[in-house]
């Protein structure tokens, strides 16, 4: 999937190599987690914001990251023997089972490198770059869905 700007402000662009430095780095592997991938530090991104209702089932993890449910199910259960997450039952039920981070877990998303990159790029950004940079962006589906996924949309950037 290619994205492109459309714009010949030097600001936008700026904006632009910024995002682009910023997804090169989140695609990057942690030096202290080399074991955990891009997608294993979202779904503990994802896992960290469900803290609040009691975790996610594994299938909901299945359904928001689109996978297949043996790639979901594995990769629930990869991340449960690096001791990064507990699947407890709810109270009284065998089923369904939620995911949840455990301090490990935790301590992992400290070394998340997109966390990591977005806290030295914004600083740089102003918002003026940032709304040109929305507004510059060809309209794809792709873009509208990561950054709905990312949970930032529209209002981050304007």
């Amino acid at each position: 999937m290619a994205l492109f700007i459309n714009s010949d402000d030097p600001d936008t662009r700026r904006a632009a190599m910024a995002l682009t430095v910023l997804v090169e780095q989140a695609l990057q592997r942690s030096e202290a987690y080399p074991k955990l991938t891009p997608l294993d530090f979202a779904v503990l991104r994802y896992l960290a914001q469900m803290d609040d209702e009691g975790g996610a089932p594994t299938p909901d993890i299945v359904r928001t990251f689109k996978l297949a449910t043996p790639s979901g199910f594995t990769l629930v259960q990869r991340l449960l023997e690096l001791d990064l997450i507990t699947n407890e039952p709810l109270p009284g039920r065998q089923r369904p089972r939620r995911a949840r981070l455990n301090a490990n877990g935790w301590k992992a998303l400290e070394a998340d490198p997109l966390e990591r990159a977005f806290a030295e790029l914004l600083p740089q950004l102003d918002k003026d770059a940032c709304t040109g940079l929305f507004e510059a962006l060809i309209p794809a589906d792709f873009t509208q869905e990561r950054w709905r996924d990312l949970k930032l949309g529209p209002d981050f950037w304007r």
